[in-house]
């Protein structure tokens, strides 16, 4: 259990972590990340505010569709989703907009932000399988 908590805690600073580099390169985002920052920028909120609604969103229809719930599951993805957006509007703030750095640097800091993301999702995905 120790090391699951672990795992997840590291997941979920991890998918922030490569999330908040990815916003503040200005070079893009995953699919998610593309639409937080667009609701974000037009309602003039922050991009965690925004992700949490638009998760809460689609969790809900997901649920719906499902037409059964999973109390613990329920509970543990929520716990997710707004550590995310909690966290990716703190990191978010501390890392300096980088937009005026040359574009090779975004660009690598861009993909490094992306594999720091993508390794924290297989991290997370492991997770269903850790006993």
């Amino acid at each position: 259990m120790k090391n699951k908590l672990l795992f997840l805690i590291c997941s979920v600073f991890g998918n922030a972590l490569g999330t908040a580099l990815m916003t503040q390169t200005g070079l893009g985002l995953t699919a998610w990340g593309s639409a937080a920052k667009n609701v974000a920028d037009f309602y003039g909120i922050t991009f965690g505010t925004a992700f949490i609604i638009i998760a809460l969103i689609f969790y809900g229809i997901a649920l719906i569709m499902q037409k059964k719930v999973e109390i613990m599951s329920t509970f543990m993805s929520l716990a997710f989703l707004i550590t995310f957006g909690l966290l990716s509007d703190v990191l978010i703030h501390w890392i300096p907009d980088m937009t005026g750095l040359l574009i090779q640097f975004r660009i690598i800091i861009n993909f490094l932000g992306l594999c720091v993301l993508l390794l924290s999702i297989a991290l997370h995905l492991n997770l269903i399988y850790i006993e």
